[in-house]
């Protein structure tokens, strides 16, 4: 698994960076994931977890806890954020909640690389002091930012790989304490590198009222996959453009060009022959003017 999501990464890498305004790597979660416990976050595909998004409850928290005095007790039921290594989240004030279009970069927010950071949780007093994951912190810092209007908001993030930084963001859904949805995350591959809240590859920026809005008017159907000797490539745009449809083993080499034409608005479908295609992993790569996007794509022959 850490071969293939490294070759990913070297994949994605030397895609994006040939394309012009390419220096952002998007992951689409398609279907976006729900969950009720873990979510393991790895911004850069290269293997190693970043953060884990978790919901959690007082007694979860409460065995882990061996530092507070006599008297404290655990925090309630709550979703929140842990980073992994020496990366960080972002927070505006004591607010992480970003809206679209926010800035992330090393000024426009504080960065906590610490504790987990609590996005939302049940209702219980701010004095005194939480037993927060063998810490004890003021209650007071504890405030889930998320708990009302959590709905398609963004989490800025800061991941180090060596002495270099990368700043992402992950789009959200939080319900309350009771479940999270990630919808989609991205980072600038370019160190150091500014980006905004809801920016994805070619520099398009979604709307408000649709975060995703450029990736769903854009959907993208392989089927069947696993192949064997064809699959039908399917997909419906929004406006007359150009559309290249690649296919790329795990070493970047490119294997096929099935499309290179321009196609009215609407839904539209190619058939991929395999016939020739060896058993493996491989990528189909879509990309028009302003957009890209890659596909894992399995051959078994």
């Amino acid at each position: 698994m850490k071969t293939i999501k490294s070759h990913l990464l070297c994949f994605l890498t030397t895609i994006l960076v040939s394309a012009a305004n390419a220096q952002i790597v998007y992951t689409d979660v398609n279907p976006d994931s729900t969950s009720l416990g873990t979510y393991n976050l790895d911004i850069n595909n290269d293997g190693i977890i970043d953060f884990t998004l978790r919901k959690t409850n007082s007694f979860h928290v409460y065995v882990h806890c061996t530092s507070c005095s006599v008297g404290t007790y655990a925090i309630p039921t709550s979703i929140y954020i842990q980073p992994l290594a020496s990366n960080a989240i972002g927070l505006n004030g004591t607010n992480s909640k970003l809206n679209l279009n926010a800035p992330i970069n090393s000024t426009s927010l504080t960065w906590s690389d610490t504790l987990g950071l609590v996005l939302s949780h049940t209702s219980y007093s701010t004095s005194g002091l939480a037993c927060y994951y063998g810490h004890c912190i003021p209650r007071s810092t504890l405030s889930g930012s998320w708990a009302s209007g959590g709905t398609d908001k963004y989490l800025g993030l800061r991941i180090n790989v060596g002495t270099a930084s990368y700043y992402g963001w992950v789009l959200l859904t939080v319900s309350g304490s009771s479940s999270f949805t990630v919808k989609g995350y991205a980072y600038d591959s370019k160190p150091n590198h500014s980006i905004h809240a809801g920016k994805t590859s070619g520099a398009r920026l979604a709307s408000q009222n649709s975060p995703l809005e450029n990736f769903e008017s854009f959907q993208l159907n392989i089927f069947p996959n696993p192949v064997n000797q064809s699959s039908i490539i399917s997909w419906e745009s929004g406006k007359s453009e150009k559309v290249i449809l690649k296919i790329f083993d795990l070493n970047s080499r490119l294997v096929q060009t099935i499309s290179d034409n321009i196609y009215e608005a609407g839904e539209h479908s190619v058939e991929w022959n395999a016939e020739d295609v060896k058993t493996g992993i491989y990528f189909l790569q879509i990309q028009t003017d302003d957009f890209m996007k890659t596909e894992k794509v399995i051959v078994e022959k």
